[in-house]
């Protein structure tokens, strides 16, 4: 806790189908986050409308109030699991995104079977080279809270250290040993 708000000293990386997490004691195996991260680079606002224009079942599914504004919701498979997005009908952003599926690869909900995650988008800010992103997560689980996600900068198309989503090659044989208990 940090200045009265919950902040997370672990760092992960996902990369080549494994997964590696660092809380301070150095680099090793971390809770299996591939699937989880795939589906959240999919679903990302930067992503998910290129992943509904490329799905072959795209379609309008209607409108819909959400949070009092009308959306307009268009709907698509992404993976075998049904995806449909909230467009707010006065600005065209983002409002919200809902996938329903299994994530049976995720340590707590692997056990519940399909369900509901809502993503809802809000503080749409202007950010350098013209490109709108929102500052605010909010994500829910079958409709209950689950965490909300605070974006405090944002540097678009810098350059990342050559090194940094690198995972050593002990760290994945011992990914790989986890994941098959």
């Amino acid at each position: 806790k940090q200045n009265g708000v919950f902040t997370s000293d672990v760092t992960e990386i996902v990369a080549d189908g494994k997964s590696a997490a660092d809380n301070g004691n150095g680099l090793g195996p971390g809770e299996n986050k591939v699937d989880q991260t795939v589906e959240l680079l999919a679903m990302a606002p930067e992503k998910v409308l290129i992943n509904a224009l490329d799905a072959p079942d795209l379609r309008l599914a209607g409108k819909k109030v959400v949070q009092d504004t009308l959306n307009n919701v268009v709907s698509f498979t992404w993976k075998g699991a049904p995806v449909k997005l909230y467009l707010n009908e006065n600005t065209d952003m983002l409002t919200m995104t809902d996938v329903v599926k299994a994530r049976p690869n995720e340590q707590f909900w692997g056990i519940w079977g399909d369900f509901s995650e809502k993503n809802y988008y809000s503080f749409w800010n202007l950010e350098k080279g013209g490109i709108r992103y929102p500052q605010q997560v909010d994500t829910f689980y079958n409709d209950q809270p689950l965490r909300t996600d605070t974006i405090l900068s944002i540097d678009i198309n810098s350059d990342a250290p050559k090194d940094a989503f690198s995972i050593p090659d002990k760290t994945k044989v011992d990914f790989a040993a986890s994941s098959k208990i």
